[in-house]
C-alpha cells in the first residue's frame, strides 16, 4: 500500500507513523525520525547529534546581526569585573545556542578561507571530531576506544629498539617506539585547523617537556654520548667492536655504564637483545640480534678463528692483538696474515693465504708505498700553503715520483727503482734522427702511473671471396692478418709538483701523431714502443689515435695564490685526465701461427690403459703474440709443465680429508 502511494500520490505521503494509524513497528513519527537510533543500543552513540534543518534554531537575519554586534562590542567593555557575571551573558546564550546551526546550514557566513582551514565552518567540523574522539576513546559503555589504546602501544612495544628507546615517554624503555595517549590524537584533530602537527608518540605530544616527549636519534647521541662526554662508554658501536675481546665482567660493565635499551651478551650465538622487537610474540619476550650463520639460519659460519693449534691459541689475531700489533704511523708493515699460516695447516689455509712480504726493514721487499714510490696523498705533512705544495721534514716533495719523472732520452727505458710500479707501464717514441746514425738507435721515455680503464687486444683476419661460374656458393682465400690494441688510462695529479709534467708528457704523446720532418724536408711518422706489464714488452709498432678526455669528478687548478695573484708554477688546467690510445704493433717476428715441436702424445700406465693426466708442455715457437716475457730473460712459454697422476691422487687425498669425493672417470 505504501508503495503504491510513492507512485500514485507522493506528496502526500508520510514515511512516519500517523497517530491514526498505528504501527506497531513504527520507529518514526511527526517529531521524530527514529532511524537514526537504530542498531547502536546502550554505546552512547551517535557521539555527535547534528538536528537536521527543520528542527535547528536559528536567529533571524536582524537579531543574527543584532547579537553579533553586541557580542563584539561585549569582548571589548563586557568584562568589567573578572569573576562576576558580566553583559555578555545573554548575547553568549542566545548567539551561541545558535551559531554552529547558522554556520552548518549557511554557507554565506562561513568567512574567508584565511589562517585556517575551511574558515567558519571548518572550526565547527574541528569541534566536532574533537567532542567525538573523546567520546570514542572514555566511552564507558564501549572497549572500543580502550582497545585501540592498547593495539597502539602494543605496535610500539614489538617496533626496533633505537638509541632513543629510554625514559618515561617511552614507557622506562618498555614501549620501543614511545607511549601512546588518546592525547595526540585528540589534540591532532584541534590543531589540524591551524595546520599543526603533534607528536603521535610519547606522553607529550607537543614536544615542549623534554622528559616526556620522544627523542630524534641525533638528540638521543647527544644526550647519551656527547653531552656526558662519554660516548666510548654510551656508543653502541663502539660497544660492539670491542666485544669480541671483551670478557664476561668487561660486557656487564658496558651494559651498566649506559641507558641504551641494547644489551651486549659475549660467548653466545647472539651478541645484542632488547625487550620486545620484531622478534616477539605480540611483545612478549626479547628481539636477538644474532651472528651471521649459514645457509640453514642456525648452524654459526666456520671461520678459521675456529682452528686451535697445538697449544690451544686461535689461529687468527683478535681486534685487541691487531691493534697492538700495528704501527701508530703511515709505514705499512709485515703483514699480519704471514705469521697466522705458518701456524696452520692444510686443511685451515681457507680464510688467509700467504701473501708478499711488505716488512720494510727487509732488504728486498719494503712496504708496498715505498716499493711503487706512491705515498698516498692522505699522508701528513705540512699543507697549511698549497702554493709552495705538500712539505714533509721541511722538504717539498711530491707524492707520486712516477708523475714527476720528465722525458728522457735512452736506448732502453730506465730500470731504476723509482720507477717501479705494481706493474710495467712506459711508453717509448723513436727519436728518427738517431735511426741510421750507427747502431745506437733512441728513445724518448714517457712513464705514467699503470691506473689502467681498458685494455683490448683485437685479432683479425680477411679472407677474399672467390666465385666461379656454375657454384652458388663462395670459395674463399687468405687474404691478411690484422691485430690492433686500445689502452684506456687515466693520469691524475695529486699534488702541485706533479700537474706540469703529466701534461709535458701528455703533450709530447699526441704530437707523436704528427710527422717529423728530416734534415732534407722529408716527412717521416713515428714509431714507438710499449710495455704493459709482460703482456706487451717493449712492443715496437705506430699510434693512430690519442684521445684525451676530462672526467666529470675532476677538479680543476685555477693557479690562484693566497693573496689572489696568479701562481706562474701551476696552470688552469683539470687534475685528473683519461687516455686512450690505438696501437698497431709491429712484431719482431713473422706473424703466422705459432710452431709447435714436440707435442707429447698421452702415454700410457703400467695396465697398458691411456692416462688423460700424463703429458708434457710442447715446444713453442717464436710467434709471441702475448709475450709473457719479464725482460730479464724469464720467458714464460720456456717452462715446461707435466701433469701427472701422482698429482691427481693428491687431489684425491685432499678432498677425501674434506670429506668431498671426485667422481671416477
Amino acid at each position: 500500500m505504501g508503495l503504491y502511494q510513492i507512485l500514485t500520490d507522493p506528496q502526500n505521503f508520510k514515511f512516519y507513523a500517523e497517530k491514526s494509524f498505528p504501527n506497531v513497528n513504527a520507529v518514526s513519527n511527526a517529531t521524530s525520525f527514529g532511524q537514526k537510533s537504530i542498531g547502536f543500543g546502550d554505546s552512547n552513540q551517535p557521539y555527535i547529534v547534528i538536528p537536521s534543518p527543520d528542527q535547528a534554531k536559528f536567529l533571524k537575519p536582524i537579531e543574527y546581526e543584532k547579537s553579533t554586534k553586541q557580542l563584539v562590542g561585549g569582548l571589548f567593555s563586557g568584562f568589567d569585573v573578572i569573576g562576576e557575571k558580566s553583559n555578555l551573558g545573554p548575547y553568549l546564550e542566545s548567539v551561541f545556542a545558535s551559531l554552529p546551526n547558522q554556520v552548518r546550514y549557511n554557507s554565506k557566513s562561513w568567512g574567508p578561507d584565511f589562517l585556517n582551514r575551511g574558515n567558519l565552518f571548518g572550526a565547527i567540523r574541528v569541534a566536532d571530531d574533537v567532542a567525538r574522539l573523546t567520546k570514542y576513546f572514555f566511552n564507558k559503555r564501549s572497549i572500543s576506544g580502550y582497545l585501540f589504546i592498547a593495539k597502539q602501544n602494543l605496535l610500539s612495544r614489538i617496533a626496533p629498539a633505537t638509541e632513543a628507546s629510554t625514559g618515561v615517554a617511552y614507557g622506562l624503555g618498555n614501549f620501543n617506539a614511545g607511549v601512546y595517549t588518546p592525547a595526540s590524537t585528540i589534540g591532532q584533530a584541534a590543531v589540524s585547523l591551524i595546520e599543526g602537527h603533534l607528536l603521535k608518540q610519547g606522553i607529550d605530544p607537543t614536544g615542549t617537556v623534554q622528559n616526556l616527549s620522544i627523542k630524534t636519534y641525533q638528540q638521543a647521541i647527544y644526550k647519551n654520548q656527547l653531552e656526558k662526554s662519554e660516548f666510548e662508554k654510551n656508543n653502541r658501536l663502539i660497544k660492539l667492536s670491542k666485544l669480541s675481546y671483551s670478557t664476561d665482567s668487561e660486557v656487564n660493565e658496558l651494559n651498566s655504564l649506559t641507558s641504551s635499551p641494547y644489551k651486549v651478551k659475549s660467548n653466545s650465538n647472539f651478541f645484542m637483545s632488547y625487550g620486545g622487537g620484531p622478534d616477539s610474540i605480540l611483545g612478549i619476550g626479547p628481539t636477538r640480534i644474532k651472528y651471521a650463520t649459514k645457509n640453514d639460519g642456525e648452524t654459526a659460519l666456520t671461520t678459521i678463528s675456529s682452528f686451535k693449534d697445538v697449544i690451544g691459541n686461535y689461529l687468527t689475531w683478535d681486534r685487541k692483538e691487531f691493534a697492538q700489533s700495528g704501527s701508530q704511523n703511515s709505514i705499512i708493515t709485515e703483514d699480519f696474515r704471514k705469521q697466522l699460516v705458518d701456524k696452520s695447516t692444510e686443511s685451515q689455509q681457507t680464510f688467509l693465504s700467504i701473501s708478499p712480504s711488505y716488512n720494510p726493514d727487509a732488504a728486498n721487499t719494503g712496504n708496498i708505498e715505498k716499493r711503487t714510490n706512491f705515498r698516498g696523498a692522505g699522508e701528513r705533512g705540512n699543507r697549511k700553503n698549497y702554493r709552495e705544495g705538500k712539505t714533509v721534514s721541511g722538504r717539498v716533495v711530491p707524492v707520486d715520483i712516477i708523475n714527476t719523472v720528465p722525458i728522457y732520452q735512452g736506448e732502453s727505458p730506465s730500470n731504476s727503482d723509482l720507477l717501479k710500479d705494481m706493474i710495467d707501464f712506459h711508453i717509448g717514441i723513436y727519436d728518427n734522427d738517431s735511426i741510421g746514425l750507427g747502431n745506437t738507435v733512441k728513445l724518448n721515455w714517457m712513464h705514467f702511473r699503470v691506473l689502467l680503464d681498458d685494455y683490448s687486444d683485437s685479432y683479425g683476419a680477411d679472407w677474399k671471396a672467390i666465385s666461379y661460374m656454375g657454384r652458388a656458393e663462395n670459395f674463399y682465400k687468405y687474404d691478411s692478418f690484422k691485430r690492433d690494441i686500445s689502452i684506456g688510462f687515466t693520469v691524475a695529479a695529486q699534488s702541485k709538483q706533479e700537474l706540469l709534467p703529466i701534461y709535458k708528457k701528455l703533450n709530447y704523446l699526441a704530437s707523436s701523431l704528427a710527422p717529423s720532418y728530416s734534415t732534407n724536408g722529408f716527412i717521416r711518422g713515428n714509431l714507438s714502443q710499449i710495455t704493459l706489464g709482460d703482456w706487451l714488452r717493449e712492443q715496437p709498432g705506430f699510434i693512430s689515435s690519442v684521445d684525451l678526455s676530462i672526467p666529470d669528478d675532476s677538479p680543476w687548478e685555477i693557479n690562484v695564490n693566497p693573496d689572489g695573484t696568479v701562481d706562474p708554477t701551476v696552470k688552469q688546467v683539470p687534475h685528473m685526465v683519461n687516455v686512450k690510445i690505438k696501437f698497431t704493433p709491429i712484431h719482431r717476428f713473422r706473424p703466422e701461427i705459432n710452431k709447435l715441436s714436440n707435442q707429447q702424445i698421452i702415454t700410457t700406465n703400467n695396465e697398458g690403459v691411456q692416462d688423460p693426466l700424463s703429458f708434457t708442455d710442447p715446444t713453442y715457437g717464436p710467434q709471441r703474440f702475448i709475450a709473457l716475457n719479464d725482460g730479464n730473460g724469464n720467458d714464460g712459454y720456456s717452462i715446461s709443465e707435466q701433469i701427472t697422476r701422482e698429482q691427481e691422487n693428491l687431489s684425491v687425498a685432499r678432498s677425501d680429508t674434506n670429506q668431498n669425493t671426485i667422481p671416477p672417470r
